[in-house]
């Protein structure tokens, strides 16, 4: 563990609020849709429709915790020059009552594979985000990270209590703490946002049965199924819609099954092989979770990029743990890998091709990177059972780091939930 300044907050556990078959496509690179009322032709309801030329932005501006409404958006080509504007509204699609969208047609001055450059302005308060165009439609929140609760653009710490199958979360914008009991003490906590308000919801997986506490519905369960026993749940946004979709991924088949949520068919994809660990992320930017696997034996990073096409790249070795996230902010997740045996993180930048290596925590830690200061770079972060802290890097002074005590030995993290604690 890197030593130096420690700014210690302790979280008090007692200030608590309880909250309460289908067709076959075998295919690596998954169809991508949105549904959007910019974006008429090509919806939900029809997402064969291509459109080569016609790109069209939709999504919500999260600022201080709130969707806004009358945020100025803008959008920049790689130039610097604005190629769009819109301003945030109510959308009556939606169920959200402050769901207030803003939609971008972009027609012939973008095309997919462009990389642009999305701001909004309310007030003195400006959040932004780096985007790769594809074909149609394609939704794109501002100011959301990832494993939070508050939705004031950090990730919140929490963890899952197998013994009672209670959540425990930290909220980042208050000195207190939320805890509800979910699930079964066997069931495998699979947090995400699902209904894309920006909060990610409790959910848990056990032999293919899904059961979901939707944050935008006051928590109401749904259920699902979706995969067997033994297979490894992978929920990511598979499709650009903004919201997480279920699917599953079989280790000794190396096959994938994604649910579609706009016909609830099943998509089946065959990429990787037995013993492949799954990594699912965003690796070229457009806001598309592309299907990718790890090799523990051999390092290899195996990816379908949505955009990108499909690649290979080594990087790690036989013991390393996948920590993919994105590091250096530029909306591309890099390749990364934690290695218990000297505590070292190896981490690619996508940004400049760099490579950065920092000893952070012990060998018997589990990795937690995420976004926890708000500035759109995932922290090296660790959460270490023995002593029930976690261990967070400052990236701006990597003399310095935060800890926070909060959890029990045997907690599983929610920020780390599907990083391997071990490798085949």
């Amino acid at each position: 563990m890197r030593h130096g300044r420690v700014v210690w907050t302790i979280l008090l556990l007692w200030l608590v609020s309880s909250a309460s078959a289908g067709s076959m496509i075998v295919d690596a690179a998954p169809r991508t849709h949105a549904g959007s009322k910019g974006c008429p032709g090509r919806s939900l309801q029809n997402p064969d429709v291509e459109y080569a030329d016609l790109c069209c932005l939709s999504g919500y501006v999260l600022i201080g915790g709130e969707i806004i409404a009358g945020a100025q958006v803008a959008l920049y080509d790689e130039q610097g020059q604005q190629i769009g504007a819109a301003v945030t509204s109510y959308d009556p699609q939606s169920h959200d009552p402050a769901a207030y969208t803003f939609d971008l047609s972009l027609g012939t001055q973008a095309q997919a594979g462009d990389r642009v450059t999305i701001t909004a302005l309310y007030g003195h308060r400006m959040v932004s985000a780096s985007h790769v165009l594809r074909p149609g439609a394609q939704w794109v929140n501002l100011g959301v990270a990832a494993w939070e609760i508050d939705r004031d653009g950090k990730s919140d710490v929490g963890i899952f209590r197998p013994s009672d199958a209670t959540w425990w979360v930290a909220h980042s914008s208050e000195n207190r703490s939320s805890a509800g009991q979910f699930g079964l003490p066997t069931d495998t906590p699979v947090p995400a946002d699902y209904d894309r308000d920006g909060i990610t919801d409790s959910a848990v997986f056990s032999s293919g049965r899904w059961r979901i506490a939707s944050s935008l519905s006051g928590w109401s369960v749904s259920e699902f199924m979706l995969g067997n026993s033994g297979d490894l749940p992978v929920p990511a946004d598979y499709y650009g819609d903004g919201r997480a979709d279920l699917a599953v991924f079989q280790p000794q088949t190396g096959m994938w099954q994604i649910l579609r949520r706009f016909d609830a068919e099943i998509d089946w994809r065959r990429f990787g092989q037995a013993g492949d660990l799954p990594v699912p992320a965003d690796y070229d930017g457009d806001h598309v979770a592309d299907l990718a696997v790890f090799r523990p034996g051999t390092g290899e990073w195996h990816i379908a990029g949505s955009v990108s096409g499909a690649s290979t790249q080594q990087w790690g070795q036989a013991g390393d743990l996948p920590v993919p996230t994105d590091y250096d902010g530029d909306g591309k997740t890099d390749l990364a890998v934690f290695r218990p045996g000297t505590s070292h993180w190896h981490i690619l930048r996508s940004s400049d091709g760099a490579s950065i290596s920092e000893r952070f925590g012990f060998s018997d830690d589990r990795p937690v990177p995420a976004d926890y200061d708000g500035d759109g770079k995932a922290n090296i972060a660790v959460f270490r059972s023995s002593d029930r802290t976690w261990y967070i890097l400052n990236p701006h002074d990597s003399s310095s780091l935060t800890a926070w005590v909060y959890g029990l030995p045997g907690d599983i993290p929610l920020p780390g939930a599907y990083i391997p604690t071990t490798t085949p």
